[in-house]
């Protein structure tokens, strides 16, 4: 349960005066369901909504390097799936040669 709105409205037993006027309801899979109660408590309306997903985290650095190296050419991105982590491991023993 996310949030119950009290007032003149529904009935909950749960609720010391037992008057609910709405509910929000979190669904485990990214949608909430807001139910609206009549003044006997019986549901009157209810929607189902999907909730905004969080944006996702910004490129690694790891992610950054697979998709210049994909931009140009070095390798196609099937490549940076399978082969990243040796290119890198030249890479890194490239500058640590210098």
């Amino acid at each position: 349960m996310i949030a119950t709105t009290y007032g003149l409205g529904g009935y909950d037993p749960d609720h010391p005066n037992g008057n609910i006027v709405e509910q929000v309801e979190d669904n485990g899979d990214g949608t909430h369901t807001r139910t609206v109660f009549d003044e006997k408590g019986n549901p009157e309306k209810s929607e189902t909504y999907a909730v905004d997903a969080p944006e996702p985290p910004p490129p690694s650095e790891v992610e950054k390097l697979a998709a210049l190296l994909v931009e140009k050419g070095v390798l196609t991105k099937t490549e940076t799936e399978s082969k990243l982590d040796v290119v890198l491991a030249d890479a890194v023993a490239e500058v640590v040669k210098r």
